[in-house]
């Protein structure tokens, strides 16, 4: 009797001791005053509540910030934040949540990742990007200001490089004639089918333009050990050695120019195209018959410039 008179007696001194000082330690005489339960020890943990994810769900109005452990599905500790249970056992370091304010990297690096994607304004290194996908032929275009933009790579003032085409193997060049349209010099090209701003290289080696502006023409023509100089020849629109063609001057001089671009012969024109145009590239020797060969060092090409 007086073994379970003294239980009791401790038992109230304790609970009175408890709330006298409104907080409760385990372990230690001497509870953390920020703390309501201080739970001391250097072997062992705190075991929180576990339970299946029904018997969580079965919970009456939990309160906000009450703690269980999941022991089937996803496992893990789950806290009630005030509307859900959320998960806190996420595999990555974010939690698995949604954040509601900036993600701050400290000038660590982002790595791993499969795809960045952003829904209102991307910016890189100060510049902003469209998070929109252009259209066909549209090119990046600057504000100068940091303002990245789709827009059309032909369109607008400023010059664009519409077709670029270098010879890499050796031809012979054909006389521009009125009365027998020429072959023209198989310009090799891998760019071959629609080109920027949907001007056309096609496999006969013409250049068509979609949108009427001024395009710059820029063609080099250099035969090997010949002394005959090939004079290039811009044929518009097919028509053969007409008004509308354009030509060079060519050079020859076996002895002043070195072998092998001892004849050449260069043509640059600003020319109005309009939609649909076309023009194909041909060359005539000085005396007006055929024979000299391109060389196929890479030095004959043709650019393709869009001023408009």
């Amino acid at each position: 009797m007086k073994k379970y008179i003294f239980i009791v007696g401790a038992l109230f001194l304790f609970l009175t001791s408890a709330m006298a000082q409104n907080n409760v330690g385990i372990g230690t005489t001497a509870p953390n005053a920020s703390a309501a339960l201080d739970v001391t020890s250097t072997t062992q943990g705190v075991l929180i509540t576990r339970m299946t994810a029904a018997q969580r769900g079965m919970i009456a109005t939990p309160a906000t910030g009450l703690l269980v452990y999941q022991t089937d599905g996803t496992a893990g500790f789950y806290f009630y934040n005030g509307s859900a249970w959320t998960s806190l056992s996420a595999t990555d370091n974010l939690g698995n949540h949604t954040a509601t304010t900036n993600l701050a990297m400290g000038g660590n690096s982002i790595t791993a990742a499969n795809n960045v994607t952003a829904t209102g304004t991307a910016t890189l290194g100060g510049n902003a990007y469209p998070t929109t996908t252009g259209t066909n032929g549209q090119a990046l275009t600057t504000n100068g200001a940091g303002a990245l933009s789709w827009a059309s790579a032909s369109g607008g003032s400023g010059a664009s490089l519409q077709l670029s085409v270098t010879k890499t193997a050796a031809q012979t060049t054909s006389v521009g004639s009125s009365l027998v349209l020429p072959d023209i010099i198989p310009f090799e090209s891998t760019n071959t089918g629609t080109l920027t701003g949907g001007n056309t290289w096609t496999s006969n080696n013409r250049f068509t333009a979609t949108t009427a502006g001024l395009y710059m023409i820029d063609l080099q023509l250099i035969v090997g050990t010949s002394t005959v100089a090939p004079i290039a020849m811009i044929d518009m629109n097919n028509s053969g050695n007409s008004a509308s063609s354009f030509y060079s001057f060519g050079i020859s001089n076996a002895t002043a120019l070195q072998v092998p671009h001892q004849g050449r012969s260069q043509l640059q024109r600003v020319i109005f195209m309009a939609a649909g145009e076309f023009f194909t590239i041909r060359a005539a020797s000085s005396n007006q018959s055929a024979g000299a060969v391109l060389t196929d060092d890479g030095s004959c090409n043709l650019r393709v410039i869009k001023l408009n």
